[in-house]
C-alpha cells in the first residue's frame, strides 16, 4: 500500500477530521517531539534519527519506530492512548495493517516543525511529496501577515500554508500534485486548521482567479539543469533554476495586495562571484513593477567532479534511463554554454513599487560550509 492508493479515498472523510488532532496532541505528551527536537531542526535527515534510535526510552520506541524510522510495529507494541486511534489512522489511510498485525505508514514520516506537526514523505533521492532544508529556510524567513491572507504556491504537503494559518486569518495553498495536495488537506486537519485554510490543487496562480494576497511564499522547482535531461518534477527549475520563478514574479502584480510582499526560495548559476542570472530578474523586476531584494547566501562549485555537480547527476540517473556520462557531458556543456561555475543559493523578496528594480543583500561567501545560511 501506498499514499497515492489511499489519499483520495480518505481525505473526504470529514467526520474523522475532528480526531486528527488527537495524534498530535498524545505524541506530545509521549514525548515524541523531545526524541526529534534532539537533531539539527534545519536539515531533516533519517539517517541521523535512526543511527540514534537506541536512545529512545522503551515507552516511546513503538511510537517513534512507526512514525519516524517507517518500521512496521506489532499494534500490540504501542501505548494504548495511541493504540486506541489506530481506526482512524487506518480509515484516514495514514497506516495499515499486515495479515499478521504490523502497523506501518504508506512511505510517511511525521514531524514537528516550528510548533506545527507535518505528514511528509520519508527523505529519498526522487521525492514526489517534497519537504527538505530549503522549505525549512523558507519558513524561518516568512513573515505572514497577522490579520491579513497569505498564499503558497507550490504548497507541497504544506508547511508555509500551515505556519501562516496561525498568524492570517486566511491561508491558501496551491499545489499541482494532488496526491500532495491531499496530504497538506491531511496536515491542516492534524493541526486544527481546516476552518481557515483551502488548499487548491492546480498550478500556481491558476486556480485564483483574480483573489489578491497580502503575504505569498513560493518554494518552486528550483535546481538548474539541462531542460532536456529528466529529473525529480518537484526540483528541475530549468537552464537557469527560475522556470518556475519567472511565472510566479510575472503573477504577482495581479494577485499582491495593496502593501503585500512575497518571499521566494531558489537557486541559480553563478561564476562564484554574481549569479549569472542578475540581468534576467533586474528585466523582470521593471517589467512587472516590482521591488525585488535578492539575498546571495552562497555559491558550491558546481563543476565535474564537485560534490553538487556530482550528486544532481546521481538524482537525475535515478530518474531516467540516459546513461549517467551522457547527464553528465550535457550538464557540463550547459553550465559552460551559461559562463557558469557554480550553484548559487538565494532568496527573492518581492514588493509593489511604482518604478521597478532589484538590490542586492550578498553576504556569500564561495564553498564555505552552508547553502541557505552562514555557517
Amino acid at each position: 500500500m501506498n499514499i497515492q492508493d489511499t489519499s483520495h479515498a480518505i481525505i473526504n472523510n470529514t467526520a474523522e477530521s475532528v480526531k486528527l488532532p488527537l495524534l498530535a496532541d498524545t505524541l506530545a505528551e509521549l514525548g515524541y517531539g523531545e526524541f526529534f527536537a534532539c537533531f539539527n531542526p534545519l536539515s531533516p535527515r533519517l539517517q541521523s534519527w535512526t543511527r540514534m534510535r537506541s536512545c529512545v526510552p522503551g515507552n516511546l520506541r513503538a511510537s517513534v519506530d512507526l512514525f519516524l524510522f517507517g518500521e512496521a510495529v506489532e499494534a500490540g507494541r504501542l501505548p494504548p492512548a495511541l493504540l486506541d486511534l489506530v481506526p482512524m489512522l487506518k480509515a484516514r489511510g495514514l497506516l495499515s495493517e499486515t495479515a499478521q498485525g504490523f502497523l506501518h505508514t504508506p512511505d510517511l514520516v511525521l514531524l514537528p516543525v516550528q510548533g506545527n506537526w507535518l505528514f511528509c514523505q520519508r527523505p529519498q533521492v526522487n521525492p514526489t511529496l517534497y519537504f527538505g532544508d530549503d522549505s525549512l529556510a523558507l519558513l524561518m524567513r516568512s513573515i505572514p501577515r497577522s490579520g491579513k491572507t497569505a498564499l503558497d504556491l507550490c504548497a507541497g504537503p504544506g508547511i508555509q500554508t500551515l505556519h501562516a494559518a496561525r498568524f492570517a486569518d486566511h491561508s491558501v495553498g496551491v499545489e499541482i500534485n494532488p496526491v500532495a495536495a491531499d496530504l497538506a488537506r491531511i496536515n491542516m486537519a492534524l493541526n486544527g486548521l481546516d476552518h481557515k485554510v483551502e488548499i487548491l490543487c492546480g498550478s500556481l496562480f491558476a486556480p485564483l482567479g483574480t483573489r489578491r494576497f497580502d503575504s505569498v511564499t513560493a518554494n518552486p522547482p528550483l535546481l538548474p539543469f539541462p531542460e532536456e535531461i529528466a529529473y525529480p518534477f518537484v526540483g528541475h527549475g530549468g537552464r537557469d533554476g527560475l522556470v518556475i520563478t519567472k511565472k510566479i514574479l510575472a503573477g504577482l502584480p495581479v494577485h499582491l495586495a495593496d502593501g503585500g510582499h512575497a518571499q521566494i526560495v531558489g537557486t541559480t548559476l553563478s561564476d562564484g562571484i554574481l549569479p549569472t542570472t542578475l540581468d534576467t530578474l533586474e528585466a523582470l523586476a521593471e517589467a512587472h513593477d516590482l521591488g525585488l531584494t535578492m539575498s546571495v547566501m552562497s555559491h558550491h562549485l558546481l563543476t565535474p567532479g564537485s560534490d553538487y555537480f556530482d550528486g544532481l547527476v546521481a538524482t537525475a540517473s535515478s530518474n531516467t534511463d540516459v546513461p549517467p556520462a551522457q547527464i553528465a557531458e550535457a550538464f557540463a556543456n550547459m553550465l559552460q554554454e551559461e559562463g557558469a561555475t557554480h550553484l548559487c543559493a538565494f532568496f527573492l523578496h518581492a514588493a509593489h513599487r511604482a518604478v521597478g528594480g532589484l538590490q542586492l543583500i550578498d553576504v556569500a561567501a564561495v564553498d564555505e560550509p552552508g547553502l541557505w545560511y552562514i555557517p
